[in-house]
């Protein structure tokens, strides 16, 4: 018996240990891809990734083959983060050499200024992430612990959408930085940042708009559930809005101000827990949600606010260049959308089919705008 208890203890242990190696080379891993992103080498990054991807699913599809327990599931992961770090390690370091390591080229009282900046970044995103706890302890406090399930499942696909989005802003950061560096943000800010919130609105009036039925229906036959399919349309609401207040968001993490970051953050948490948490209680159904929408509006204000005091922003004529009159429409029309399934519930098939037509026909423009730039790329790819 005491063996038996031994050889436990030892196979813990040994997953202990290594779930810790896969920590640190993940987390070494994601230092190495945020360098490639500073280079722009992001065709190198997408490339390294599909080829983890590649040597992930091989492993997993050998723990199919082969039946095999939860230590080789844990060890194959280990391999994983390993191998990822040690490709993007040696195209870095000794392939293409973009970086150099020399103490002579040290300057640490900037070691002290950046870390500063970086550890108030960390700290803002872990308020970012407890946004998502906050949400779950409210619902299940105030609806049930079945509605914490169904908002998991409608997040999901809100996590997913917004993800692609987000991913696209990311080369962003990169020109935003270069123009900090040269003293040109207040003058890219004014002049050119607002296309990047204008095609994130087209974008979210193609996912949240357009495809909205299709999503509907995808996730009533995948999860089978009609309050996560509500959840789904009620969040759309408040990330038409943070995919357009992204670019603007991107402007804080890039002026070197982490505290004012850190602020921002601080009044968003507090906004969605207190917004959320009247709403809920008021309603105590489902409508409650929409307190985190209010919260998303009051955070993109405080944002507009920081802005115009520091760099003088136009916010009146970015909002007109933006088109964000297009997202309120989009935000009115999907409010109509939830009030109509809410109280017709058993027209729901019919109300989607009407929902579906008339999002085409009000946003028929902006889909052709979206399609042909996408058939540009493509053809600007191929003809390189």
């Amino acid at each position: 018996m005491l063996e038996k208890e031994n050889v436990k203890n030892l196979n813990f242990n040994l997953i202990t240990f290594l779930m810790i190696i896969t920590f640190i080379f993940n987390y070494n891993n994601g230092y190495l891809k945020c360098t490639l992103e500073g280079f722009s080498e992001y065709v190198k990054l997408g490339q390294i990734n599909i080829l983890s991807v590649i040597f992930n699913t091989i492993l997993f599809t050998m723990i199919l083959i082969f039946n095999l327990d939860i230590y080789y599931l844990v060890s194959f992961i280990t391999i994983v983060s390993i191998f990822s770090f040690l490709i993007t390690f040696y195209y870095i370091f000794f392939y293409r050499k973009l970086i150099n390591f020399k103490w002579s080229l040290y300057d640490f009282s900037l070691v002290k200024k950046f870390s500063q900046y970086g550890i108030n970044i960390q700290i803002a995103s872990f308020l970012n992430s407890m946004i998502d706890v906050v949400i779950k302890y409210l619902i299940g406090l105030n609806l049930s612990f079945t509605w914490v399930s169904y908002f998991e499942s409608g997040k999901k696909i809100i996590n997913f959408s917004s993800g692609i989005i987000f991913s696209t802003q990311r080369g962003l950061l990169v020109k935003l930085s270069e123009e900090n560096i040269v003293g040109n943000l207040k003058m890219y800010l004014t002049k050119n940042l607002y296309y990047f919130s204008k095609m994130s609105n087209y974008y979210s009036i193609i996912i949240y708009g357009i495809m909205n039925p299709l999503i509907c229906f995808f996730i009533l036959f995948w999860f089978n559930s009609y309050e996560s399919m509500l959840i789904y349309l009620i969040f759309s609401l408040s990330y038409s809005f943070i995919n357009f207040g992204g670019c603007l968001y991107a402007v804080l993490m890039i002026e070197g101000k982490g505290l004012k970051l850190l602020i921002i953050q601080t009044s968003n948490l507090i906004l969605t827990y207190v917004m959320l948490g009247i709403s809920l209680s008021l309603f105590n159904n489902v409508f409650g949600l929409f307190g985190y929408y209010l919260s998303i509006l009051i955070s993109i204000i405080i944002i507009f606010h920081y802005l115009y005091k520091s760099y003088g922003f136009d916010f009146k004529s970015y909002l007109k260049m933006s088109e964000l009159y297009r997202i309120v429409i989009l935000n009115f029309l999907i409010f109509i959308q939830i009030m109509t399934i809410v109280y017709y519930q058993e027209e729901l098939n019919y109300i989607l089919v009407l929902s579906f037509i008339i999002f085409s026909l009000i946003y028929i423009k902006q889909f052709v705008f979206i399609l042909k730039l996408l058939y540009q790329n493509i053809q600007n790819k191929f003809s390189y």
